[in-house]
C-alpha cells in the first residue's frame, strides 16, 4: 500500500516538474530559515551552554608510567580499560 503511494507521488512530481521544484525549494528554504532563527534565539536567550566553566575543568589526556628500578618511561594516551578500572567509581 505504501509502495503505491510512492508510485503515485513520483508520477505527479514528474508530471509537474516546475511546480515540484518551487514547492521543494520553498519548503527547504523555509525550514532552513526557521532552524537558523530558532538556533540564534536559543543561543541569545539561554546561557545554559554545557561547559560554560571550561577554564575551571581539568582534562587528563596522557598517562606516563615510570619504572625507577629498570629506568624506563612509557607515555601513552588513556585507554578505556584504565578509565573504567581505576578512575570511574563503581
Amino acid at each position: 500500500m505504501l509502495k503505491n503511494y510512492f508510485k503515485i507521488a513520483i508520477a505527479v512530481l514528474l508530471r509537474r516538474k516546475f511546480f515540484t521544484f518551487i514547492s521543494l525549494f520553498g519548503i527547504s528554504f523555509t525550514l532552513t530559515i526557521l532552524m537558523t532563527s530558532t538556533a540564534l534565539v536559543e543561543n541569545i536567550l539561554s546561557a545554559s551552554y554545557p561547559d560554560y566553566k571550561r577554564d575551571q575543568m581539568l582534562f587528563v589526556t596522557r598517562m606516563t608510567k615510570k619504572n625507577s628500578k629498570e629506568g624506563w618511561i612509557n607515555s601513552s594516551s588513556l585507554s578505556l580499560y584504565f578509565i573504567k578500572r581505576y578512575v570511574s567509581t563503581p
